[in-house]
């Protein structure tokens, strides 16, 4: 095996850094391989990353802002009403916050491997956790936070 193939094998480290843009951390031998196959690699590693963990929210809402914006656009253009362009406008200031507010409100993937160790109780160290392992814990720690929320 010259690239890893999924995220249940994918170290956050080499994740982090390929989503930075370097492929070659596709790669199980940062020595073997080329752009074509570290693209191909990347491909399928994000392809099993959406198949296993899905889309966050803030990303599924700004596509469907996108969605509608795609059709209000087409709207336009065929019936050419200018009272759409106010929709429009609108539709692309709120699409324009939700990157924004999606970009500011994350925290890099080392400060969530400090949390996330902090809470397990050791240190987690993000060349031996793969993807699949970190989105897993995670989960298990939103499920205890709504476990132990107060009941209204």
């Amino acid at each position: 095996m010259t690239h890893f193939k999924m995220i249940d094998n994918f170290p956050v480290f080499n994740w982090r850094l390929c989503l930075s843009g370097d492929l070659t951390y596709t790669r199980v031998d940062v020595n073997t391989g080329d752009e074509t196959t570290d693209s191909e690699a990347w491909e399928n590693i994000y392809n099993d990353y959406i198949k296993k963990i899905g889309l966050g929210k803030n990303y599924e809402y700004i596509l469907q802002l996108q969605n509608d914006l795609a059709i209000l656009q087409c709207d336009y253009v065929i019936e050419n009403n200018r009272f759409l362009l106010n929709s429009i406008n609108t539709l692309k200031s709120d699409i324009d916050q939700a990157i924004k507010n999606s970009q500011a409100g994350g925290e890099d993937m080392t400060t969530t491997l400090i949390k996330l160790g902090k809470w397990a109780g050791f240190r987690l160290d993000e060349r031996q956790v793969t993807v699949l392992e970190l989105h897993r814990m995670i989960d298990l720690i939103g499920k205890e936070q709504d476990k132990n929320k107060p009941k209204k």
